[in-house]
């Protein structure tokens, strides 16, 4: 199973402790680089076997 993610997210540390941007940053970086200033960029990709499924029942006794 092969997984990719890729998104701008706070460091996991930070996540609760989340500065605003200044008007200084806004003013110096616009809104967008001024918040992208406080995130990273990740890029995870997984890659898992995957192991085939018996799709096929096991006859058990109920008695």
């Amino acid at each position: 199973m092969n997984s990719n993610h890729s998104v701008w997210e706070p460091f996991a540390a930070m996540r609760d402790e989340m500065p605003y941007s200044s008007e200084a940053e806004i003013k110096k970086f616009g809104l967008d680089g001024a918040w992208k200033r406080k995130l990273l960029y990740r890029i995870k990709t997984t890659k898992a076997p995957i192991s085939p499924m018996n799709t096929h029942p096991i006859a058990h006794s109920l008695t």
